[in-house]
Order: structure tokens, then C-alpha cells, then sequence
């Protein structure tokens, strides 16, 4: 055995070197190994079957010669199935292509050289595939290459625009000079020329009606035309472009226009004394607001007495805006002069199921409760027979807006009313003017508001041009044209938009940047503005655009500061 094993030592050493990981880069290598060793183990193999043959023969033959035993046949075959066994613990992995004969004692090479193809095959494709992607690589860097190269060229060409623009900057800010000068003087001569061109007209005018004046005075149609008022109105026109034609007026025409301001100063004569009788809109709050003062003491317990029973529950939401349009109508006009005859045909009833309302139907308070004589007197017989009926006749305050025509009431305030009693208008009470982002809120929601002022201080003052009676006479106006042609869901949709969307906007970022126009604005279109939703649409943005163009130009200081606090054409409620 110890003969064998020094035979197969360089056997042993190839079969370790063959079991180390195969490497791309030495298949040629280990498939010429691998032809040595399969000549090395044949050798070997040869060797083995003599050396075992002839020592296991000699054993054979000694063991039968001590025994005197009958010497038997020995196979060649299983002399080759032992040197397989020793191959395979010698640490020659099976399956390595290696075949024996049977009696030829002879190894062969089976699929060795098959899997150094493959395997060979397959470095050339791994090769292949490096070579596409080291040319891939070397394309992208030369593009990477021409566009560092042409990011260069870029910079140095912003760099000398820059240098170009700095160098020309003063002659851009004097030709600004220049322009803005010309236009100044452009704009200075057309407004002289438009000032002198109406002086000049007004002051013929004001002479040909003056001489014309003096004429007709002494004809029998004088005064009436001299009175007339497109006249005097036409002579208060042309007095406010006067004064600066004078001013305007060369030296030699210094006396003419001494004698046109006499004729002026004689035409506002006439003019105040034809007018007196028509109040400006200044004078006209002021009556209003007088008139309120006056009216307050006498609306305010009547009104209290009628709060106190809706606080009890005697009284309904619609019979609170009925008894207090009838408490304002008795004080303005006083009892007997409240209604004007019968209605012809019933208020119209709202069939829109999809109205939103608060509550299926309201009852209402008999005519004959004591109580409502707290708030207003009892239908006299004079208004009895101008409604048809007969006096004592058993009514309610629903029956006297279905059947009753109310003096100086618009129609739409009864035909609210009967739908506010039958449910169809989503209308909540208040006894104050709620806030913009209330009413929003409310309308968001599909509900108006309508407002019983009873304060002494509410009743005292004017709202622009309305009491406290038109004020809510407006609410029910607005609740009308919040369900009006079918906009319903059109206006509760925009206003569910402000509230979810404007609104967090608005308060963040609009309102401290747009300024006190902006705000009202912003509450008018909220709470103050019942229409079709493509109307309040393009309201909205026509104001949200003329905030964005004021703050700019404010910003820029062609608009003055304090210009902001202008106030908004329409006030909000």
C-alpha cells in the first residue's frame, strides 16, 4: 500500500487543484490540467492492476499452496472495480468523465473537453458585453465632455451679457428720465387744452343762457323756463369746469370772463332756489336719521313686548317678521293706514323639493291674542272692509300676509313669508346684524338670515339708506334671490368654495396684504351678494383681480398709501 500510495501522490496533488474555484480568466489553463491529469491517472490506474495483480497472485498462490486448496480463477474486472474504489478515496470527484474498460484496464476522456467549451463560450459573450458597455461608457463621456464644454461657453456668454447690461444700465435709467418727462408735459398740455376747451364752452353757454334768460323773463314763458330743472342742472354742470377756464383765459378775454362769472353767480341763484325742494343724498340721510331718532322710543317696547313672545313660544319665526313689519307700519303711518286692500291672488308657493328648509311648517298667532296688542293695535273696521271681510272675522297673521296688501311693501316680502310659514324658506332669526362670516356659514350651509333689530341704538341709526324696517325687508329680498330660477344649489355650492377654500386663504394672506378694500369686499361678495354662481363667480375674481393690481401698483409707490382706505361702493351688511 505504501508502494501505491507514493504512485498516486501526483494524482492526489492534480484532483486538489482541480477541486479550487475555476476562474474566467484561466479555463485554458485547467482544461490542459485536466488532460494531464487523466493521462496521469491512467498511468497510474495501468500500474495499480499490475502491482495488486501480481500481489494478491502471489498471496493467492501462497494462501493455496499452505492449504492445499484448488487455485481459482482472478477476474481483470475486479481488480479495475478496486481502483476505482482507491481513485475515489484518493479524492477524485465521481462524475468526471472517467470510464473503464472492462479487462482493458485503460481510462478515457468523456464530456470534459464539452464543458471547457461552454465554459469558454461563455467568457467570449462576458467579454462581448464588457466591450458594449465600455463603448457605451466612452460615448457618454464625450457627450458629458461637449456639454461641460458648452456650459462653459454659456457662462462666459451670460457673464458678458451681464458685464454689457451693467455698462448700459445709466443710459436705460435716463432714457426712463426722459420718457417719463415727456410724458408729464404730453399729459400737462392735453389737461390744459382740455380744461381751456371747456372753459371755453361752458362760458358761451353760460352767456347765451344768460342773455337768453333776460329775454324770456320778459315773456310769459320766462319763470317756467327758467325754472325748469334740465336747466339749472346743466348750468351746475358746467360751473364745476369754470372756474379753472378762468384761470386759464388770456389777458385780453379777462373781462369777458368777469362778466361770465357774473352770469354764473346769477344762474346758481336760480338753480338753489329751484332745487331746494329735492334734498341731497347727504341731507336726505340726515332727515332719515332724525326721523329714527324720533321713531325709537315708540318702536322699542312694541318690539320688546314682541321678542318676549317668541322667547315664551307664543310666536313663531314668520309671526315675529309679520308683527314687526305691522309695529313699524303703525308707527310710521299710524293704525288704519297699515293695509291697502286685498291681495288679488295668493303668494306664490315655492314646488323646489330641493330647498333646504328648517322646519316642515309654523303655526301662527290669531289677530285676537291679547298679547299682540302690546305690539301693535287690532285691524280697524276701515282696514277690515279693505280686505273684504267683515269686522270680527277670525284672522291670524298668516291669513293677513295671504290675503292682505301691505302699504309701501314690495310683493316679494309676502310671498317670502307664506313659504316661510309652509317651510320652504331655510330663513333663521336674529335680533342683531350677524357677522360676514356668519352669514357665509349659513349660506354654506343653504340658510338666510333675517334680522329684528330692537335695540334703542339700532333703532336710531341708518344703514346707508335703510332702517331698520328695510333692513329687514332686504333680508327677505336676499333669501328670494337665494332660491330664485332654480340657483339654489348653484350659490350654496360657491359659498361651500369661500368657506373651504377662499376663506383659510383670505384670512392668512389677503387681508393683511390687500388692505380695508380688499375686506369689504370680501364681505360683500359673502354674505351681502345673492345671484347665479357664473355672476358671483366672475365678481369674485373681477375683485380679487383690482386687490392684486392696487397692491401691486402700492407696493411699486404709484399708489399712495392712504389711498387704501377708500371706501367700497357697497357697504357690507
Amino acid at each position: 500500500m505504501a508502494q501505491m500510495q507514493e504512485q498516486f501522490a501526483p494524482a492526489d496533488a492534480s484532483a486538489k487543484k482541480l477541486q479550487r474555484p475555476w476562474s474566467a480568466h484561466s479555463v485554458n489553463s485547467r482544461c490542459d490540467s485536466q488532460v494531464s491529469l487523466q493521462s496521469q491517472v491512467s498511468q497510474c490506474s495501468s500500474q495499480m492492476e499490475e502491482g495488486m495483480a501480481q500481489q494478491m497472485v502471489d498471496s493467492f498462490i501462497d494462501s493455496q499452496i499452505a492449504s492445499n486448496q484448488v487455485v481459482k480463477p482472478f477476474a481483470c474486472s475486479d481488480v479495475l472495480e478496486e481502483a476505482a474504489a482507491t481513485e475515489k478515496d484518493f479524492g477524485l470527484a465521481p462524475g468526471r468523465g472517467v470510464a473503464h474498460t472492462a479487462g482493458s484496464g485503460r481510462v478515457l476522456l468523456s464530456d470534459e473537453s464539452a464543458y471547457a467549451d461552454a465554459l469558454q463560450e461563455r467568457l467570449q459573450k462576458v467579454q462581448a458585453e464588457v466591450e458594449t458597455q465600455g463603448a457605451n461608457a466612452l460615448e457618454l463621456r464625450r457627450k458629458l465632455d461637449e456639454a461641460q464644454a458648452e456650459a462653459h461657453t454659456n457662462q462666459e456668454e451670460l457673464a458678458r451679457l451681464r458685464t454689457r447690461w451693467a455698462e448700459e444700465q445709466p443710459q436705460r435709467e435716463a432714457l426712463l428720465r426722459q420718457t417719463g418727462e415727456a410724458e408729464r408735459r404730453l399729459a400737462g398740455r392735453a389737461s390744459r387744452a382740455t380744461v381751456m376747451r371747456a372753459g371755453r364752452q361752458a362760458s358761451l353757454v353760460l352767456v347765451c343762457a344768460y342773455a337768453g334768460a333776460r329775454a324770456f323773463n320778459r315773456g310769459p314763458h320766462g319763470r317756467s323756463f327758467l325754472g325748469s330743472k334740465s336747466f339749472t342742472q346743466g348750468l351746475d354742470r358746467r360751473h364745476s369746469v369754470l372756474p379753472g377756464a378762468l384761470c386759464l383765459l388770456s389777458t385780453p378775454n379777462r373781462q369777458h370772463g368777469t362778466f361770465v362769472s357774473q352770469a354764473l353767480r346769477q344762474s346758481r341763484h336760480v338753480s338753489a332756489r329751484e332745487t331746494q325742494s329735492e334734498p341731497t343724498p347727504a341731507t336726505k340721510h340726515d332727515q332719515l336719521r332724525r326721523r329714527a331718532v324720533l321713531e325709537a322710543p315708540l318702536l322699542q317696547p312694541r318690539l320688546e313686548a314682541l321678542k318676549q313672545m317668541y322667547a315664551e313660544g307664543l310666536l313663531s319665526a314668520p309671526d315675529v317678521c309679520v308683527a314687526y313689519i305691522f309695529a313699524y307700519l303703525q308707527v310710521k303711518r299710524g293704525a288704519g293706514r297699515r293695509i291697502s286692500g286685498k291681495r288679488q291672488t295668493p303668494p306664490a308657493i315655492t314646488t323646489d323639493a330641493g330647498i333646504v328648509a328648517t322646519a316642515s311648517s309654523a303655526k301662527s298667532l290669531s289677530l285676537d291674542s291679547l298679547r299682540l296688542n302690546d305690539v301693535f293695535d287690532p285691524l280697524t273696521p276701515k282696514e277690515m272692509s279693505r280686505m273684504g271681510l267683515k269686522n270680527g272675522q277670525a284672522l291670524t297673521l298668516c291669513d293677513l300676509v295671504q290675503q292682505a296688501r301691505l302699504i309701501q311693501i314690495p310683493e316679494y316680502v309676502s310671498s317670502c313669508l307664506y313659504n316661510f310659514y309652509l317651510g320652504k324658506r331655510p330663513l333663521k332669526l336674529f335680533w342683531r346684524v350677524p357677522s360676514p362670516e356668519e352669514v357665509l356659514e349659513m349660506q354654506a350651509e343653504g340658510q338666510r338670515c333675517v334680522s329684528a333689530l330692537i335695540s334703542k341704538k339700532a333703532l336710531q341709526s341708518v344703514y346707508g339708506h335703510r332702517d331698520c324696517l328695510e333692513m329687514m325687508l332686504h333680508d327677505l329680498k336676499h333669501m328670494e334671490n337665494f332660491v330664485q330660477d332654480g340657483s339654489y344649489w348653484q350659490q350654496v355650492g360657491f359659498f361651500q368654495f369661500l368657506r373651504t377654500t377662499c376663506l383659510p386663504v383670505h384670512r392668512e394672506r389677503w387681508a393683511p396684504s390687500y388692505g380695508q378694500r380688499w375686506r369689504l369686499s370680501w364681505n360683500y361678495i359673502a354674505s351681502d351678494m345673492n345671484a347665479f354662481s357664473s355672476h358671483l363667480l366672475l365678481t369674485f375674481k373681477a375683485q380679487l383681480m383690482v386687490a392684486v393690481a392696487r397692491a401691486t401698483l402700492r407696493d411699486a409707490g404709484v399708489l399712495p398709501p392712504e389711498a387704501d382706505v377708500a371706501e367700497f361702493p357697497a357697504s357690507s351688511k
